[in-house]
Parts: C-alpha cells; structure tokens; sequence
C-alpha cells in the first residue's frame, strides 16, 4: 500500500468481510462502511459516545488517534492500531479489521405474517356515550355525567370520582363535549378514563413484538380487532 490518494480519497479493506473501495477525504471509517453497506456497531449514533465501533488497522497507514481515542483506549491498544470508526479518518491506504464484537447483527422489521383468529379482550374498553345536557335543575360537572352514563352500562367498570380521569382528559373535556353534541367515545384502561373522542372515531391499538433480531408491529382496531397496518 501507498500514501497517494485515489481519485477522491484512499484505499480501504474491510476484513474479515473482503470489501474493499475508497474512502472519501473527510469521510470516517463508519460512514464509509455505511456507504459501503459493510455491517459495523454504532450503539451511540456514530456519536463516539460508545466502544461498539472499534477497530484495528492492522495494514497500511495507521491514522492518528483523537483525543477522544487517547482517553478511551489503552497506548499499547493505540500502538495496535485500535481506533473508534466513528471517530477515525484516513490517511492513507489502510486495511481494517472489525473484531466479532463490533460487527452489527442485521435487525429485521417483520412487516408480514400470519392471520390467526383470537378471542378480542384488549385491556383498554371503549364505550359509546350519550349524555343529557346541563341545565338550572341539573349542574352536575361534566365528568360526573360520564361517570353516571357509564354506570348504567352492563359491562362497564364502575368509576366512582374525578380521580379516576386522566387529568388530560379533563382539560378538553367541557369544550369537547359541547362540540360533540353530548356523545362521546370513552376509552377506560383499569378503571381510568384515559381518552376520550367523538362517536365513530376509532380507538387504536398498536401491538409490538420485541425480538432478538426482529421487530413487529401491528395496527390494530380495537373495537372490531381488525389489522389495519404492519
């Protein structure tokens, strides 16, 4: 290998990968093997924040360390050669080696899957409302109305005070009501009113799996339980 730059920068290898190709001026080694489509950590962003990012130069020009890097790594390491690629630029041609540890397991988004019919019990229940308007002989607050509307229903929860509504919920709550001609979509997680909405708005759900290497998520209605996007 050889100081001279290629066209617009230098020669870089990637091992154990075998990827080879030019490494922009200003470009860093993280960038160029995000370029590259080279699978390489960065926990922190590329913000040098971490250590899932380093490397050793193990052929050609070793680039001098940051400051960064003289704190973080120990001198026999940066005599090795061992550099954060999201810190290090080159500065001439080089060979790179990303150790197990620092090469980025692919992380896959499942968009697609199978429908199976389950039973529809979500832990937020939704209820459609109908309320009589105030006047001189009825003044009751706003959220005791609610409260007395949903008590009549069979298969609602009993809610028994103001403290059982989201205090979000009582902000909007006079101006949205009136606004909604006294009907109103409550949604109720463990005896809470945690939303509230007009008749026909929909109440969503989203269902997230957390895998090792994959992450689902559906949209989900929870009224009728059916898929809306994934």
């Amino acid at each position: 290998m050889n100081d001279a730059p290629a066209a617009s920068g230098f020669r870089i290898q990637f091992q154990p990968m075998e990827e080879g190709g030019v490494i922009v001026t200003g470009e860093t080694v993280l960038d160029c093997a995000r370029r590259m489509r080279v699978r390489l950590a960065s926990s922190c962003g590329g913000h040098g924040t971490c250590m899932s990012c380093a490397i050793q130069v193990v052929d050609g020009v070793i680039p001098e360390p940051t400051q960064a890097d003289a704190d973080a790594f120990s001198q026999r390491r940066l005599d090795q050669g061992w550099r954060r690629a999201c810190l290090v630029e080159a500065a001439g041609d080089f060979t790179v080696l990303i150790p197990a540890r620092s090469t980025a397991a692919p992380v896959r988004t499942q968009v697609d899957g199978q429908a199976a019919e389950v039973d529809l019990d979500p832990a937020v229940k939704d209820y459609v409302i109908e309320l009589a308007p105030p006047s001189m002989e009825d003044m009751e607050g706003d959220d005791g109305r609610i409260f007395h509307a949903l008590a009549k229903l069979d298969d609602a929860p009993l809610l028994a005070s103001a403290g059982d509504m989201d205090i979000g919920i009582l902000r909007i709550l006079a101006p949205a009501l009136r606004d909604w001609k006294w009907r109103a979509r409550i949604s109720v997680f463990g005896g809470e009113v945690i939303a509230a909405g007009p008749p026909g708005s929909h109440a969503l759900g989203m269902a997230v799996d957390l895998g090792t290497t994959n992450v689902s998520a559906v949209l989900v209605d929870l009224v009728s339980g059916e898929s809306l996007a994934s």
